[in-house]
């Protein structure tokens, strides 16, 4: 009695644990053909395990067991191996291509079928049926069936392994669970029907079948619910998948990851959760935060419309900074919706040329708009000059003629007799005098413009470190910072040999230029600063003051416009030609940030040289 209970209970586990391996594959979101056969596969076994469980429940009610449940039993497991062999081909190649396949893998299981429905006509299959007590007979034709079952058994066994190991170089956990749930009932009924041969001396479990199965199904249900065995690609692309250059990910409608190729693990590094399963958990980082919000609003556009679509994402995390040209395309199966391919296209070396390009375009640009103003200043200096040295002589001239006037109206006592005439002497002198100073001012400013642009355009580039620049700056200020009653407070953040490449006595002046103006922000004297920093491979000198500032509306035109706060005492060309230099010159950026009554900051941004030289290379 008891063994007749345990033999029932084998029975129920096993069709329970077939029954919810068919619950796992129906619950997959969309039907492959490899999934179908994968589910006849275990409809199959559940038939065997059911009509088993039937004859045997017959048996003990009855004393005897009944041959057409036998009948039906024995045809469900006779097409297993040729199920297999379709589970095995599928595996690896995704589809059959032609009919003959499936008709060349079915012959057999049909053959068996029809010769054990008409046994009673030949009797060349079962010479003696009786299941209930194991004293069946076999025909001939039995062991031929039987070839032929471990034939395609093993075959499929033999298929998986090999071209798993040809095309991925070794087995991986998904595959050896279902290579194990193959060979599970494969080894048993090995060694059933060598029993069957040669009568071996070994004592078989006659529940032994059903455990087997009971097995397969389990290992099976694992490789599918842990490994997604169901969702993948075909191993016999596996390889060209993993060595395409561009990175991509396959999900299904829910984001669940169907496929994932190597080059993105690599791409990605570290910043990928490997057990992912899902696209949310696998970029569950908080830098694809935004990636996540684009790339699921594009998969459900793309999946609306069924075409594809791309979009552009930076990759910025630590030091790293990556661009991608990210596509998105649904993949459609006869008008069926199955998946959704998102592939990664670096382009971040492309970018890095655009921005080198265009910086090189704009260093011309620069260069040249030095070069024609240093050429229209020049021109206009000597135009004016010319007018300028015969005013100043015409001055000459008419402070003599009035001092001789002067010495005559005094020589004849005029001046008494007539007052009038000395105010008019006094006032000619005194607007002698202003004129005269006037000239001097233009003769000085357009020197000092013209000086200012000639060595602004100097193409004499050498290296020079920070701490000479510093000295440089220090000793030319240290006479107006001493008159003006103002500091220089120098804030080092950075080591001071650090090397920039380009003409220092250009660099030095329009360092000068900015401390002068700042300077100039106080009436009475003030606190200047003078920093010095390092942001990744450029250095930044700041100079602030806190005097009288500037406002937004100077400000903005301030390095696009020749213009001034400082009334006559301004060109308005200091900080316009600085801007074309830094920039034409050292590949850099200079910016003024400034509010009225709280004092100006002009920041300087330049490449180390290490920077500097790689432009260079390329530029060639």
């Amino acid at each position: 009695m008891l063994e007749t209970l345990m033999t029932i209970l084998i029975y129920l586990i096993s069709a329970s644990v077939l029954i919810i391996l068919l619950r796992v594959i129906k619950k997959l979101a969309e039907k492959t053909i490899l999934q179908k056969i994968c589910s006849l596969n275990v409809i199959l076994v559940f038939l065997w395990t059911f009509f088993k469980l039937l004859n045997f429940l017959v048996f003990v009610i009855f004393g005897k067991t009944n041959f057409e449940i036998f009948f039906l039993a024995s045809a469900s497991a006779f097409f297993l191996p040729s199920t297999l062999v379709l589970l095995s081909i599928l595996f690896i190649k995704k589809q059959i291509d032609y009919l003959r396949t499936y008709v060349v893998i079915f012959i057999p299981p049909v053959i068996s079928t029809l010769l054990l429905a008409t046994n009673n006509l030949h009797k060349l299959f079962l010479k003696q049926y009786d299941a209930g007590d194991n004293s069946m007979v076999f025909g001939p034709l039995y062991y031929l069936h039987c070839t032929w079952q471990l034939a395609f058994s093993c075959f499929a066994v033999w298929y998986i392994v090999y071209y798993s190991l040809k095309y991925t170089n070794g087995l991986s956990k998904q595959i050896l669970l279902v290579i194990l749930s193959i060979l599970s009932p494969v080894l048993v009924d090995l060694l059933i029907y060598l029993n069957y041969f040669s009568a071996l001396p070994i004592s078989i479990y006659k529940n032994i079948s059903v455990i087997s199965y009971c097995i397969s199904a389990i290992f099976l249900t694992s490789a599918i619910y842990r490994y997604r065995f169901l969702d993948t690609v075909p191993i016999a692309i596996r390889s060209i998948i993993d060595n395409i250059s561009d990175s991509f990910v396959v999900v299904d409608r829910k984001f669940n990851i169907l496929e994932i190729n190597n080059v993105l693990k690599k791409d990605f590094d570290t910043f990928l959760k490997s057990d992912g399963k899902t696209l949310s958990i696998m970029f569950g980082q908080e830098i694809f935060e935004d990636f996540l919000e684009l790339v699921t609003e594009y998969v459900d556009h793309t999946r609306q419309t069924g075409k594809m679509d791309k979009f552009e994402y930076k990759l910025s995390a630590e030091d790293t900074v990556k661009y991608y040209n990210i596509e998105v395309s649904p993949i459609f199966i006869k008008k069926k919706y199955m998946a959704t391919l998102i592939l990664f296209k670096n382009i971040s070396d492309h970018i890095q040329v655009l921005k080198l390009t265009e910086e090189n375009t704009k260093q011309l640009v620069e260069k040249a708009r030095l070069i024609s103003l240093n050429q229209l200043i020049g021109g206009i200096a000597h135009n004016i000059k010319s007018p300028l040295m015969s005013s100043s002589g015409g001055v000459l001239a008419l402070e003599g003629h009035t001092k001789k006037l002067q010495e005559l109206l005094k020589k004849y006592e005029l001046l008494t007799g007539y007052p009038e005439c000395d105010t008019i002497i006094k006032e000619m002198q005194n607007w002698e005098a202003r004129i005269k100073q006037y000239l001097v001012y233009i003769s000085d400013v357009i020197t000092a413009v013209k000086d200012q642009a000639v060595s602004l355009n100097s193409k004499e580039n050498r290296v020079f470190t920070i701490k000479t620049l510093l000295d440089k700056v220090n000793i030319l200020m240290e006479f107006e910072l001493k008159r003006s009653g103002s500091t220089l407070e120098q804030i080092i953040n950075v080591d001071t040999t650090t090397e920039i490449e380009g003409d220092i006595t250009a660099l030095t002046q329009i360092v000068n230029n900015i401390v002068l103006n700042a300077i100039q922000s106080y009436q009475h004297g003030g606190v200047i600063e003078l920093k010095a920093d390092k942001l990744q491979d450029y250095v930044i000198f700041t100079i602030r003051d806190f005097g009288k500032g500037i406002n937004k509306e100077i400000r903005d035109k301030i390095f696009n416009e020749m213009i001034t706060t400082k009334g006559k005492d301004g060109t308005g060309l200091g900080l316009y030609i600085a801007n074309i230099a830094v920039k034409g010159q050292f590949r850099g950026e200079i910016n003024i940030d400034s509010e009225p009554g709280k004092g100006t900051s002009v920041s300087i941004r330049i490449p180390e040289i290490k920077n500097s030289y790689k432009n260079q290379q390329i530029i060639s």
